[in-house]
């Protein structure tokens, strides 16, 4: 299941137009993985679905039932996915996660981004997009509010990629040994001037 919806395409991403919905959860089911495997690394990215597949905690047996969990998912997978505030080199951070209750995502970036990619970007006048033909906009004008969500994306994931790197400050351990540097495929911001777009 996928960790965001269709909730999170209003604005400043506006998405969902009429009868657009069930596609735009096909895309953030498409390109979940993608991110993730962008910005965590395949080793990492298989590690978190491992984890918060398998939770950590114990079995009890009590009057009412035979048994039942108490426990839940490592805390270091819950702070990718809803946010956490860490220290790194001296400094705080605040990282927002991937699901919160602002409706504001890096991975919804994402797909906003590969979404009008893929589909043929068209403009309307609520700034969102709807049916007028692409010739009758200029390419800038479709192409600025990509690149906003595009940057801000990557603004977010150097926050993301600081936590990634941080250590527990009592042990001086990494939270997250499987991360992999070398298998990044860090997105880097666009120039709106040169608009030299990301495939």
């Amino acid at each position: 299941m996928a960790l965001i919806d269709i909730t999170y395409f209003g604005n400043p991403l506006p998405l969902v137009v009429a009868d657009n919905e069930a596609a735009i959860e096909e895309a953030i089911e498409s390109y979940e993985p993608d991110y993730f495997r962008a910005v965590l690394g395949t080793s990492l990215y298989d590690a978190m679905t491992a984890g918060r597949a398998a939770k950590k905690g114990v079995y009890f047996s009590n009057q009412f039932t035979n048994q039942f969990y108490k426990g839940g998912i490592d805390p270091r997978w819950n702070w990718i996915i809803n946010g956490t505030t860490f220290y790194y080199c001296g400094r705080n951070y605040y990282w927002p996660g991937i699901q919160n209750t602002a409706k504001r995502s890096p991975l919804a970036n994402y797909v906003y981004w590969k979404y009008l990619s893929d589909v043929n970007p068209r403009p309307t006048s609520t700034g969102g997009f709807a049916d007028t033909a692409l010739e009758n906009a200029t390419i800038a004008s479709v192409r600025k509010p990509m690149i906003k969500a595009w940057n801000e994306m990557v603004d977010w994931n150097n926050v993301l990629l600081k936590l990634l790197k941080s250590r527990d400050p009592l042990t001086g351990f990494l939270w997250y040994p499987e991360f992999n540097g070398l298998e990044l495929c860090e997105p880097e911001s666009i120039n709106v001037y040169t608009h030299q777009i990301p495939a």
